[in-house]
């Protein structure tokens, strides 16, 4: 398994970019129901019709909560710790993915643009309490069984389910 991170600076502090008031957290607890409190935000300056071509996706990414599994801070997430609505709500986003043709599920697609691939996302907190990104690859199935997750040979990818074939 391979597993890519996004990092910051190792001279930033939390402090520098989060007053801790909107919205309000208590970083002090070390808990990480208040550690991860933060409304973040992504500018990216793109053109509507480029992020839209479904055609130069390399992959769909789940971002998971950070520290979703209230273990390690994080470290261990993985998709099995998402409460059952939030299970039943992926499965749904990934079926429209699927539907609308921005995800094909099966090995045969993950060369394909739009192809099959699929990664995950979890977010842990380090020594000093600055969260970190990390990519990952893992097994999971949807609540009803409409799609499987596979991690293998460093690809990662979505195939179709029992629940997804009509009779």
């Amino acid at each position: 398994m391979h597993n890519w991170r996004c990092e910051q600076s190792q001279n930033a502090s939390p402090f520098d970019w989060n007053n801790q008031l909107i919205p309000k957290s208590n970083w002090g607890s070390k808990q990480s129901e208040e550690l991860r409190k933060y409304w973040g935000w992504n500018e990216v300056p793109v053109a509507k019709g480029i992020v839209d071509d479904v055609g130069s996706w390399d992959s769909i990414i789940i971002k998971l909560p950070a520290d979703i599994c209230q273990n390690n801070q994080g470290r261990d997430d993985k998709p099995s710790c998402l409460h059952n609505p939030a299970k039943q709500q992926l499965e749904k986003d990934l079926d429209q993915f699927v539907s609308q043709g921005k995800l094909k599920p099966g090995s045969s697609h993950i060369g394909d643009r739009p192809g099959s691939y699929v990664l995950f996302v979890r977010e842990h907190a380090d020594k000093s309490g600055n969260w970190q990104r990390e990519f990952f690859c893992t097994n999971w199935d949807s609540p009803n069984g409409k799609y499987h997750i596979k991690s293998q040979n460093d690809h990662c990818w979505i195939e179709s389910g029992r629940a997804s074939l009509a009779v």
